[in-house]
């Protein structure tokens, strides 16, 4: 609507330009402190929420394969086409330079298996030393509810032990 001199604006324009614009705004759109807002199409903005799971207790793995331990650290996200994910944990094995892997294995909207090409390394030297770290990176996927779930590994054999696991999204 253009206004100009002498026109009345009536409750129905009052209502249609200006009171239902403004209930799409950033602040109209934010119901929660700490989320991002994030635009998912033209015009169009959605509230994310960012998400972190945690486990600290010690599970151990032989495999040399990505697979699940005992105590699962896993978040689950609504999600737009690309997410800032970090990984991370310590990793310690009982044979020197054999090391471990924590991937990430995606379900719901995506599927995606873990693989190396997306997860944390540490190469162990010397048994008993434990190495900690994160890997941060984005990640494309399918619009929707996702499911980050971590996986282990041991690198080249012996047994690999993982603590203080971390999972961390940030959907934009």
């Amino acid at each position: 609507m253009a206004a100009t001199t002498g026109n009345v604006l009536t409750a129905a324009q009052f209502n249609q330009y200006w009171r239902d614009n403004l209930l799409v705004s950033e602040a109209a759109v934010a119901t929660n402190a700490g989320n991002l807002l994030v635009a998912d199409g033209a015009h169009s903005i959605v509230e994310r929420i960012p998400t972190v799971g945690f486990t600290s207790g010690t599970d151990t793995t032989t495999s040399t394969t990505f697979t699940t331990l005992f105590n699962d650290t896993s978040v689950v996200a609504t999600t737009g086409a690309n997410v800032l994910v970090s990984i991370g944990g310590a990793i310690d094995n009982d044979t020197a330079h054999f090391g471990g892997r924590i991937g990430l294995d995606i379900s719901g909207a995506t599927t995606r298996s873990a693989s190396d090409a997306v997860s944390y390394y540490s190469d162990i030297s010397n048994p008993g030393y434990v190495a900690q770290g994160t890997w941060t990176t984005i990640v494309s996927l399918t619009a929707g509810l996702n499911l980050f779930d971590l996986r282990y590994r041991a690198v080249f054999g012996g047994t690999a032990a993982f603590s203080h696991r971390l999972v961390a999204v940030v959907p934009f």
